[in-house]
């Protein structure tokens, strides 16, 4: 089956008229209506029922239609993307960004002089989940991403960029926002609220596990995918969040967060992009977020 005769099936369909796809494609129209034919003996099913007066699609040429114009723009963007690799063009770039890491002090600096650099490249921003963005990524849905959490992927570069204290947001109601800071066993027997795991399994699964060498069991009573979400709930009294410094920031009304004593995890950002991908332009925007002049092909994966 050819591209161009489902550029003719399209036309076709969507005119209902073969005179009028065979002007619209600059052809005769007998060769129209033999391609047509061509192509549903090789399909095997009829795409058109027509008489002399109409043209209609059959069940088959509908089913047809949607699949014929998706394959068409992907067989289109293919060589899109050939064009700008050849000319070191990229007039979009589209990077994922997890909730809240437009925060942090790197990409608050990084993001904008970007920008002012490039100010003819649209940057298409995507708020996601980190384990979304991977998925995006993979599919060359994304260009890069900046996330908190980033397993190891070999297709994958992911380098890490900042690295985030913890605070924990406490209802201004609980005894222990009248601390400055407080120890982990401190928070036995205290309700949580958790990320849900399906987001940041590992992540997860790490901070059950420090709570257990702590002594005690976490006990969770709601689970977010927001970090938003969250401290709305930290400030209704559900519960108590493990969170990030700058969101901390925020003074929340009925949220305190506090200092966590001997709690070795840290948040880290990290810069994502596909191992293959050639473009100069994702070079540029990758040496604008790092440090130093480190080049962009050499890379370590970073541990996890």
């Amino acid at each position: 089956m050819e591209l161009r005769h489902l550029r003719c099936f399209v036309a076709v369909a969507e005119d209902l008229n073969f005179r009028k796809a065979a002007q619209r494609l600059h052809v005769a129209q007998p060769a129209l209506s033999r391609t047509i034919k061509h192509l549903e003996e090789e399909a095997g099913v009829t795409l058109l029922a027509r008489d002399q007066r109409s043209v209609e699609l059959t069940s088959a040429g509908r089913s047809l239609l949607g699949d014929a114009r998706r394959l068409l723009q992907e067989a289109q963007t293919a060589v899109t993307r050939a064009r700008q690799c050849a000319h070191d063009v990229r007039a979009t770039l589209r990077v994922g960004l997890s909730e809240s890491v437009e925060e942090t002090h790197l990409l608050r600096r990084a993001l904008p002089q970007f920008r002012h650099r490039f100010p003819e490249v649209k940057l298409e921003l995507h708020d996601l989940f980190s384990i979304l963005q991977i998925e995006s990524l993979r599919k060359h849905e994304l260009d890069a991403g900046i996330m908190f959490h980033a397993a190891p992927d070999r297709s994958l570069i992911i380098v890490p960029l900042e690295e985030l204290e913890v605070r924990l947001a406490v209802p201004a109601s609980n005894p222990l926002a009248k601390k400055t800071s407080v120890h982990l066993s401190e928070l036995a027997g205290q309700p949580f609220i958790m990320f849900a795991r399906r987001w940041w399994p590992s992540l997860y699964d790490r901070h059950l596990e420090l709570c257990r060498q702590a002594g005690f069991e976490m006990q969770i009573s709601e689970e977010t995918g927001r970090m938003d979400t969250g401290m709305r709930r930290v400030a209704a009294g559900a519960g108590v969040m493990i969170t990030m410094a700058h969101v901390a920031q925020r003074k929340i009304p009925g949220v305190a967060c506090v200092k966590l004593r001997d709690w070795p995890l840290s948040y880290q950002s990290h810069l994502v992009w596909r191992r293959d991908d050639p473009s100069p332009l994702l070079a540029a925007f990758v040496k604008s977020l790092l440090p130093g002049n480190l080049g962009t092909r050499t890379l370590p994966l970073a541990p996890n």
